[in-house]
């Protein structure tokens, strides 16, 4: 039997491998939370290796109630020391929703 595979990379590839071919620039949002600095540098390596052009790490809702130094500025020291040219931006946390209809003060958050 001949089976035939419907996806936008050849057989057997990782997606992320045949995005890289095409040298995109790549937006990582990092984890903020308490744990979430060693699934984005995990992240952030593995996006490297696989040959990503890493514009921008964005941290949104940064929790420093655990840490003294958020994951954002750990992240930033860290791409320092590697030499990397990326730039890493720190968002706030977007507010809560008051209506069934998605609108509301998240519009304002936007503006």
């Amino acid at each position: 039997n001949y089976i035939t595979y419907k996806s936008t990379s050849l057989i057997y590839t990782l997606q992320s491998h045949t995005y890289s071919s095409l040298y995109l620039p790549t937006i990582l949002v990092g984890d903020s939370k308490l744990g979430g600095l060693s699934t984005t540098l995990t992240s952030l390596e593995s996006l490297i290796n696989s040959n990503h052009v890493i514009e921008y790490i964005v941290f949104i809702g940064s929790d420093k109630s655990y840490d003294l130094v958020s994951n954002a500025e750990t992240v930033s020291e860290y791409i320092k020391m590697k030499g990397l040219d990326v730039k890493v931006i720190e968002l706030p946390s977007p507010p809560e929703m008051y209506d069934n209809k998605g609108e509301g003060d998240l519009w304002e958050y936007f503006d």
